[in-house]
């Protein structure tokens, strides 16, 4: 399964390193994506409503501008995240992130 700890706007960078690295081992691209799909909903015994976007299933997911089945560095190409029913833009995410960060650092002065 993919996934990192850490936070901030490193996450993105991260989880995309973690991905390279997958396909490196020999994972295809389809493999890669299912790292952080399919699989953790197995892993935690929900597949049967999470890891697939279709009728019924509580999906949240990613627009991307490229194919990512053509390479897995296509995994970083968002254009769009819709979580819980609301759709933004990766513009809106770098301002949110931006944000907090700049409130994390005021509470740490």
């Amino acid at each position: 399964m993919a996934g990192t700890d850490t936070s901030g706007r490193a996450v993105a960078n991260t989880i995309q390193h973690e991905f390279r690295e997958l396909a490196r081992a020999g994972l295809t691209p389809l493999e890669v994506l299912r790292t952080a799909t399919t699989a953790p909903a197995t892993y935690l015994g929900l597949a049967h409503r999470m890891g697939r976007v279709a009728e019924d299933m509580e999906a949240d997911f990613l627009l991307l501008d490229a194919d990512p089945l053509d390479s897995v560095d296509n995994l970083g190409a968002i254009s769009m995240v819709v979580r819980a029913g609301h759709a933004f833009t990766s513009e809106d995410l770098t301002a949110t992130v931006d944000k907090l960060l700049a409130e994390g650092e005021k509470k740490n002065d």
